[in-house]
Protein backbone atom coordinates (compact mmCIF):
# COMPACT_ATOMS: atom_id res chain seq x y z
CA UNK A 1 0.00 0.00 0.00
CA UNK A 2 1.47 3.47 -0.96
CA UNK A 3 1.36 6.39 1.15
CA UNK A 4 1.01 9.68 -0.02
CA UNK A 5 2.81 13.00 2.37
CA UNK A 6 0.10 14.88 2.87
CA UNK A 7 1.69 17.60 4.09
CA UNK A 8 2.48 20.81 1.65
CA UNK A 9 3.22 24.29 2.27
CA UNK A 10 0.92 27.46 1.17
CA UNK A 11 1.42 30.90 1.11
CA UNK A 12 -1.12 33.11 0.47
CA UNK A 13 -1.18 35.71 -1.70
CA UNK A 14 -1.13 39.57 -1.18
CA UNK A 15 -4.91 39.36 -1.98
CA UNK A 16 -5.92 36.70 0.30
CA UNK A 17 -4.62 38.21 3.38
CA UNK A 18 -7.74 38.82 5.59
CA UNK A 19 -9.08 42.09 5.62
CA UNK A 20 -9.53 43.86 8.97
CA UNK A 21 -13.11 44.02 9.56
CA UNK A 22 -14.36 47.27 11.90
CA UNK A 23 -18.07 46.20 13.22
CA UNK A 24 -19.52 49.98 14.81
CA UNK A 25 -21.33 49.55 17.93
CA UNK A 26 -25.00 50.77 17.49
CA UNK A 27 -25.34 54.46 19.18
CA UNK A 28 -28.35 54.76 21.20
CA UNK A 29 -30.88 57.58 20.26
CA UNK A 30 -31.50 60.15 22.86
CA UNK A 31 -35.62 60.73 23.20
CA UNK A 32 -35.46 64.51 25.03
CA UNK A 33 -34.63 67.88 24.01
CA UNK A 34 -30.61 68.76 24.66
CA UNK A 35 -28.67 71.63 23.47
CA UNK A 36 -24.99 71.25 22.65
CA UNK A 37 -21.87 74.03 22.50
CA UNK A 38 -18.19 73.70 22.34
CA UNK A 39 -16.45 72.26 25.20
CA UNK A 40 -13.20 73.76 24.78
CA UNK A 41 -10.81 70.93 25.16
CA UNK A 42 -7.75 70.23 23.90
CA UNK A 43 -7.76 68.22 20.68
CA UNK A 44 -5.56 66.06 22.16
CA UNK A 45 -7.53 65.49 25.92
CA UNK A 46 -8.05 62.01 24.92
CA UNK A 47 -6.59 61.00 28.04
CA UNK A 48 -8.47 62.71 29.98
CA UNK A 49 -11.83 60.35 29.28
CA UNK A 50 -12.62 57.75 32.19
CA UNK A 51 -12.61 54.46 29.94
CA UNK A 52 -15.33 53.38 32.28
CA UNK A 53 -17.64 55.95 31.10
CA UNK A 54 -17.19 55.61 27.17
CA UNK A 55 -20.39 54.88 25.39
CA UNK A 56 -22.25 56.03 22.35
CA UNK A 57 -25.02 58.01 21.63
CA UNK A 58 -26.95 59.53 18.73
CA UNK A 59 -28.74 62.65 17.93
CA UNK A 60 -30.60 64.65 15.26
CA UNK A 61 -29.24 67.76 14.58
CA UNK A 62 -29.78 70.58 11.91
CA UNK A 63 -26.21 72.05 12.51
CA UNK A 64 -23.14 69.69 10.72
CA UNK A 65 -20.33 68.74 13.22
CA UNK A 66 -17.01 68.12 12.53
CA UNK A 67 -15.99 64.57 12.95
CA UNK A 68 -13.43 64.85 16.29
CA UNK A 69 -14.97 67.97 18.10
CA UNK A 70 -15.62 68.13 21.70
CA UNK A 71 -18.63 69.23 22.88
CA UNK A 72 -20.97 69.44 26.07
CA UNK A 73 -23.92 68.52 25.85
CA UNK A 74 -26.68 68.96 28.28
CA UNK A 75 -30.08 66.41 27.72
CA UNK A 76 -33.98 67.70 29.47
CA UNK A 77 -35.79 64.26 30.30
CA UNK A 78 -39.67 65.25 30.76
CA UNK A 79 -38.88 64.39 34.78
CA UNK A 80 -37.89 68.26 34.89
CA UNK A 81 -33.51 67.35 35.63
CA UNK A 82 -30.93 68.25 33.21
CA UNK A 83 -27.93 65.95 32.58
CA UNK A 84 -24.67 67.25 31.32
CA UNK A 85 -21.64 65.44 29.95
CA UNK A 86 -18.83 65.89 27.80
CA UNK A 87 -18.65 63.99 24.40
CA UNK A 88 -16.44 63.89 21.03
CA UNK A 89 -18.19 63.80 17.59
CA UNK A 90 -17.63 60.57 15.74
CA UNK A 91 -19.96 61.14 12.64
CA UNK A 92 -22.26 64.07 11.15
CA UNK A 93 -24.73 61.93 8.45
CA UNK A 94 -26.26 63.92 5.88
CA UNK A 95 -30.34 63.05 6.12
CA UNK A 96 -32.50 63.61 3.12
CA UNK A 97 -35.88 65.02 3.30
CA UNK A 98 -38.16 64.83 5.02
CA UNK A 99 -36.21 63.67 8.03
CA UNK A 100 -36.36 65.20 11.80
CA UNK A 101 -33.18 67.14 11.21
CA UNK A 102 -30.73 67.29 8.29
CA UNK A 103 -27.85 65.53 9.64
CA UNK A 104 -27.83 62.67 12.53
CA UNK A 105 -24.52 62.96 14.79
CA UNK A 106 -23.04 60.08 16.74
CA UNK A 107 -21.20 60.58 19.80
CA UNK A 108 -19.12 59.45 22.05
CA UNK A 109 -19.18 60.23 25.56
CA UNK A 110 -15.92 61.49 27.10
CA UNK A 111 -16.81 62.23 30.43
CA UNK A 112 -20.13 62.06 32.45
CA UNK A 113 -20.55 61.37 36.77
CA UNK A 114 -22.63 57.71 37.87
CA UNK A 115 -25.92 60.20 38.08
CA UNK A 116 -25.78 61.66 34.60
CA UNK A 117 -24.64 58.03 33.12
CA UNK A 118 -28.10 56.75 35.30
CA UNK A 119 -30.03 59.31 33.66
CA UNK A 120 -29.09 59.64 30.77
CA UNK A 121 -30.20 55.89 30.34
CA UNK A 122 -33.72 56.71 30.73
CA UNK A 123 -34.27 58.80 27.74
CA UNK A 124 -32.30 56.16 25.45
CA UNK A 125 -33.40 54.15 22.73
Amino acid sequence: MATRDASFEWEPASDDLPQSIVVEQRALRIQAPLVWRPAGLPAFARGLRDPRSVERVAAYSDVALSRGAWVVIEVFPRDGTSITFVASVLRATPLAAPSPARFDLVFEIQAIDADGAANLATVLV
